[in-house]
């Protein structure tokens, strides 16, 4: 069972375990003035509750979510009652209050065909909302919105956990079922491809999950007993696959697939085996770290290539650099478009000139959360940019900000 299964598990056995509220106009339960019994009950009760643990981010993110289910389902007063009640303990917990996205507003918002998607840069969660109205109807923790080229079709969003991607639709609260590891969604929302067991790369039909055709196998001389190394083979090889905006090519580190045919053609040969290649988001660039001439074992200087999938064009860096001290250094960045350098240092160069930004520019600096050593990157796992401030704006107006979570403005309680 996936995350999503469990979570929804976990809902249903949250409100099965509710207690009914009171019926309306039901008389109070008076106690006896005299009896002792009842004086140790009425102290015991709100001892018990002081030593109650706090709930957990988890136990907090279950809430949230259930009230969110609520709602969907058009169970308005249970709805409204577990929103009210949740902000009630946040704030006692002393959790602060913003309205609009308060701490949230620089997450990041992903826009739908329908819907749009919020998430936020430094909590694991989704909201996602109406793209006309702003009003936020689904609540999903742990889930992240994966950056890159987005469906111009399609009610699905992809998702990020645990470096594994999926496929998530919020209107049916249901992720896709896929015969393999997701790597791309076609532009057109409509059909995904994903790698299977065999090594072999398949396209999928998103409304009937049933395989399309499968994709030609790269030629390799190795065999199959070492099948499990091969780049082809592993989900490694096709972490930043992209397909370019006219659908025709899927680009990743082991190749580029013809999408009309289905046929594999390979990257040209150059850059140095030790350090994996980088993708660029739109598919059209390849990023690789290369020896520069005339290096030698005692002088190993590098350089980083940009190679051109659409013209065979092949620029290099100058002057050359120290070698990198580990095998994931690139990435790619936009707004500027550029390739980033990570080692001991933070270089970038822009796209395709391959020239140096001057000192102090942002496309310099490392994402906040980004800048210790194997992990930073040009932009962060999130779609970044376009971040649609409009839309933004739009669920802010929606929305209040309590103690780490997104409640809608009617149950957010006086200001």
């Amino acid at each position: 069972m996936n995350k999503h299964g469990v979570l929804a598990l976990a809902i249903a056995a949250t409100t099965a375990c509710r207690a009914p509220p009171a019926a309306p106009g039901a008389a109070p339960v008076r106690l006896a003035k005299s009896a002792a019994p009842v004086r140790v009950q009425e102290t015991a009760a709100p001892a018990s509750a002081a030593l109650r643990p706090p709930p957990t981010e988890e136990e907090l993110a279950l809430r949230v979510a259930d009230a969110y289910d609520r709602r969907a389902r058009g169970d308005t007063e249970a709805a409204a009652a577990a929103f009210e009640a949740l902000v009630k303990e946040l704030l006692s917990l002393g959790r602060a209050k913003a309205p609009g996205l308060g701490d949230a507003g620089d997450g990041v918002v992903v826009r739908g065909r329908m819907h749009a998607g919020f998430t936020e840069r430094l909590r694991s969660g989704a909201w996602f909302f109406d793209i006309e109205t702003g009003e936020p109807f689904a609540y999903l923790p742990g889930m992240l919105l994966k950056r890159g080229p987005l469906a111009l079709d399609g009610s699905y969003f992809v998702t990020s956990e645990s470096a594994q991607l999926g496929l998530f639709d919020p209107t049916r609260r249901r992720s896709a079922k896929l015969p393999g590891a997701l790597v791309s969604v076609h532009p057109d929302g409509r059909r995904a491809y994903v790698l299977g067991e065999d090594c072999r790369l398949r396209e999928v039909g998103l409304e009937t999950e049933e395989v399309l055709r499968t994709l030609a196998t790269p030629a390799t001389k190795r065999t199959a007993e070492d099948s499990a190394d091969r780049p082809e083979c592993s989900s490694d090889g096709f972490r930043d696959a992209a397909i370019t905006a006219d659908g025709k090519w899927l680009s990743t580190r082991v190749g580029r697939w013809n999408l009309t045919s289905g046929a594999h053609r390979p990257l040209p040969r150059g850059g140095a085996e030790d350090y994996v290649p980088a993708i660029s988001p739109d598919g059209r660039y390849v990023a690789r770290i290369a020896y520069a001439p005339g290096a030698t074992s005692e002088w190993p200087r590098a350089v980083v290539q940009l190679l051109d999938l659409d013209t065979g064009a092949v620029k290099a860096t100058s002057p050359p650099m120290s070698p990198m001290s580990h095998a994931y250094p690139l990435s790619f960045g936009s707004d500027p478009p550029r390739v980033c350098v990570f080692d001991y240092g933070f270089s970038a160069f822009e796209v395709p000139s391959l020239r140096t930004f001057e000192p102090g520019h942002p496309a310099v600096v490392p994402e906040r959360g980004f800048q210790h050593f194997g992990a930073a990157s040009c932009d962060t796992n999130f779609v970044r940019p376009p971040s649609h401030p409009d839309l933004a704006a739009r669920l802010a107006s929606r929305v209040c900000y309590v103690g780490g979570y997104l409640v809608p403005v009617a149950h957010c309680g006086a200001p």
